[in-house]
């Protein structure tokens, strides 16, 4: 092999050599040149030869001069050194590497002559001279030039990809720069129209909803953001070109797009969280590798010589298709693209144009294979002066040609693929095939409602059913639901001016001062609403909602528009997952990866990566499911960074509600049971013998000894009550003594002193009714559930021993009666020969 670095003309024979963009067949060598075409955009010309004649032949006594143009950042990087270590193997090439500084600043006539140039763009690359070269000296191009003035603009490129039938992302330019292209298929009629709200944008009429990806038009420029929805804790994602080991960060408190420059939105695309980078040789070849989306933390997995970490992977049919499409519309012979495959289907993003895979050999040998067959056969005037060494791979016939070296695969390379996962072991007689998880969510605060009636006819009532003039109808039959800042903001005002107007005070047992004028509970809702309203400063994610449903309507003097009269207000909050919530879920993830594959991240990352580990993680729609849910896949495939952007990009809630859909036929039998269970255990009697017969019929061991601790269950309900009472005043006596201090302390999660009282007392008001004398057995679970919430983030203030004690009954009587509302029934046995 011959490489050198030329700063002179070198003499060597001419010939009208024309561009390539696809392979050639044997009919198509001696075609004469095509014109040059005129405009940038056109479409590449079809591949022709060179015509020779017999006087020709003695060339072939001379090597092939193979020109790369290119800045030396790329042409000194170690993929274009093996790939031209092996182009030069055989002798029957010249490599000329054109040095960064006589491109630069050297005219194109003084550039060394050569018979195949493969020249691409890069920062600072000079493309026009380039052109410029090409137009001059004729060389046969591997990679079309024209066209890369196509890649630098990502709306051409969509635009192209459109023309040739290659699936993009659903998708809408936004032009400040004069374009007039609505997308890749329309045109715009006048400047973009952009309009954005809190979780969508509309361009031009098209709804984006987020989340949704942002790209600047350049191809150059690579400050890629990804906007997040605030049921999913909103932020912004930005994509950058990598530094050290970054790719990304992630940006909580921003969510407006970017208002100068042009660019392209799309539909954010799960992809379980990785990418798929494709790498074509030609329309019949390519290479996939998988990495780790910079989407889920930012953070670039490196091997031990500082190259990013990627897996090979299979392309489907359609993604070969793709392939073969993108190097006949872009013209570039070795081009790359970026795929992201979803569950709608695989999807072109990016065309990258020239690159090459950074650490494969065989993809090297496959390359220069490739590489050789094209310029032989375009350069070459009759196929007896090409032959084939040992292996397949083709040369130049010459006078002074050398033992060829092989370059089958040998038996390392064999093995390297078997290490990599690229091919499948037999030696195991088993094989685990498939791990199915379900995980409930991890802790959370506890799940709170309040409902406040409405009426047109007091001020409380008119002055929140006046938000149907604002936000809704006038007469809407449908509820109305405040989520957005805006729309909570407005409801915290109305209810601020309502409490202050009638100087309303929340005193100890839920009356109101002597300034009240109502008799009722409304006043006290009011305060707690407030509270719930005024949490954590300020409105951020999904925390907390209220809905208005109409109940009335009245017909107004036109007789034919309705308003509404009457409706029911429901503030919902609480049931978020707790920082010691997410602690758990990923501590469980990492569990997971750790048992599962013996600590080895990289064969979890591996074949999740290849596709040969088909990681499927589904969450119900709940905000508090879907964080653990992420939380988990952070553990589980040792990511890093916030959860919304791992959230979005990994957990899937298509489809799995149905699995938690009760069905008619389980309800029924769900009503049965409880029916005949809470009578029993809400009853004045002894628990003997008959009684532990009804109620643990299976003689089942955890229930025996349960009944064995319970001499009558009124007792022990009232037990109960009085430690949820006692309870409740311990909270307010903690209440009022930070009522006196100057800066208050908050509970966990800025939950108030009102409202930890507030919600004691309705589950003291909820579990026990006095007009009936009776409890309610259902609300057990929701009981245990504030105790040991409490007891893990709001027991210093108190006294332990109560609320262990308080728990140690709660839950031993919850899990006896949660066990015993899915079924009481004997266990099914075979019938003896004496019965039959």
């Amino acid at each position: 092999m011959e490489l050198s670095h030329t700063t002179s003309a070198d003499s060597v024979l001419t010939a009208d050599h024309i561009q390539l963009t696809r392979p050639l067949s044997h009919d198509e060598r001696f075609r004469p040149p095509a014109a040059t075409p005129a405009e940038d955009d056109q479409p590449p010309r079809p591949l022709q030869r060179s015509s020779y004649s017999a006087d020709h032949l003695s060339y072939m006594k001379h090597k092939i001069v193979f020109g790369i143009c290119a800045m030396a950042k790329k042409t000194g990087g170690k993929p274009m050194k093996e790939i031209l270590r092996r182009m030069g193997r055989y002798n029957d090439f010249e490599i000329v590497v054109f040095e960064e500084d006589m491109i630069l600043n050297q005219p194109v006539d003084q550039w060394p002559r050569c018979d195949a140039l493969l020249s691409w763009f890069s920062t600072g690359f000079p493309l026009d001279k380039a052109i410029e070269y090409a137009d001059l000296r004729r060389p046969f191009l591997v990679n079309d030039l024209r066209s890369q003035w196509i890649l630098q603009d990502r709306r051409k490129v969509f635009r192209k990809c459109a023309e040739y039938d290659i699936a993009l992302p659903r998708h809408a330019f936004v032009n400040r720069d004069g374009c007039e292209w609505k997308n890749a298929r329309e045109e715009v009629d006048g400047p973009s129209v952009l309009e954005e709200e809190e979780d969508m944008i509309c361009i031009n009429g098209v709804v984006f909803q987020k989340p949704f990806v942002e790209k600047p038009v350049s191809g150059e420029n690579h400050n890629i953001y990804i906007y997040y929805p605030k049921s999913a804790g909103g932020g912004v994602k930005k994509l950058f070109r990598k530094t050290g080991d970054k790719s990304s960060e992630y940006c909580e408190q921003e969510w407006q797009v970017r208002r100068e420059g042009s660019y392209i939105y799309e539909d954010f695309l799960p992809t379980e969280g990785v990418d798929v980078k494709v790498y074509a040789v030609g329309d019949e070849y390519a290479h996939a590798e998988a990495r780790k989306a910079p989407t889920l933390d930012g953070r670039v997995q490196r091997d031990q010589g500082g190259n990013e970490v990627r897996y090979p992977v299979v392309l489907s049919y359609e993604e070969k298709v793709m392939a073969n499409k993108i190097v006949s519309a872009f013209g570039q012979f070795i081009c790359g693209f970026d795929v992201l495959r979803s569950m709608a289907g695989s999807f072109v993003c990016d065309v990258n144009g020239f690159s090459f895979v950074k650490k494969s050999k065989k993809y090297y040998d496959d390359t220069v294979f490739i590489v050789r067959t094209l310029i032989l056969n375009a350069l070459v005037p009759t196929p007896d002066l090409i032959r084939y060494a040992t292996g397949g791979m083709p040369i130049l016939a010459m006078e002074m040609d050398e033992e060829d070296e092989e370059t089958e695969l040998s038996a390392d390379d064999l093995a390297a693929l078997y290490d990599q996962g690229a091919l499948p072991s037999f030696n195991q007689k088993y094989e685990l095939r498939c791990v199915i998880g379900v995980v409930r969510h991890g802790d959370r605060t506890p799940k709170q409602k309040m409902k406040l009636k409405l009426t047109i006819d007091d001020e409380i009532g008119s002055a929140y059913l006046s938000l149907f003039d604002l936000l809704g109808s006038p007469g809407s039959h449908k509820e109305l639901k405040l989520k957005k800042v805006g729309e909570l903001t407005k409801l915290l005002d109305i209810t601020t001016q309502l409490i202050d107007s009638h100087g309303w005070v929340f005193n100890e047992d839920g009356s109101e001062g002597e300034e009240a004028e109502l008799k009722d509970e409304q006043p006290q809702k009011l305060h707690q609403m407030k509270a719930v309203l005024e949490m954590f400063g300020e409105f951020t994610g999904i925390n907390r909602k209220a809905q208005i449903k109409p109940t009335k309507w009245a017909v107004l003097e036109d007789g034919v528009t309705e308003r509404v009269t009457a409706g029911l207000l429901v503030m919902k909050w609480g049931g978020e997952l707790t920082k010691n919530g997410k602690i758990q879920a990923e501590e469980l993830g990492r569990w997971a990866r750790e048992s599962l594959y013996m600590g080895e991240s990289a064969g979890l990352l591996r074949l999740h990566a290849s596709y040969r580990h088909d990681l499927k993680i589904y969450s119900s729609d709940e905000g508090r499911v879907q964080m653990t849910a992420a939380a988990f896949a952070k553990g589980f495939l040792d990511l890093e960074g916030e959860l919304p952007p791992i959230l979005v990009g990994l957990v899937r809630k298509d489809g799995i509600n149905a699995l938690l859909d009760e069905t008619e036929p389980a309800e029924r039998d769900l009503e049965s049971t409880k029916a005949r269970l809470y009578p029993l255990v809400n009853s004045d009697k002894d628990v003997d013998a008959d009684m532990c017969a009804l109620l643990n019929p299976d003689q089942l061991m955890d229930h025996h000894e349960f009944l064995a601790t319970v001499n009558n269950f009124r007792l022990l309900l009232d037990e109960i009550a009085m430690e949820v009472r006692g309870m409740k005043r311990r909270i307010w006596e903690h209440k009022t003594r930070l009522d006196g201090d100057e800066q208050p302390t908050s509970l966990y999660h800025d939950e108030t002193p009102e409202l930890f009282y507030a919600r004691w007392k309705k589950l003291s008001d909820d579990f026990y009714n006095s007009k009936t004398d009776s409890y309610d057995i259902s609300k057990l679970p929701d009981l245990l559930d504030n105790i040991k919430y409490d007891l893990m983030h709001n027991i210093p203030p108190f006294e332990e021993a109560p609320i262990w004690s308080l728990y140690e009954k709660t839950a031993a009587f919850a899990a006896f009666v949660v066990s015993q509302e899915y079924g009481i029934c004997l266990l099914y046995t075979s019938p003896s020969p004496r019965d039959s």
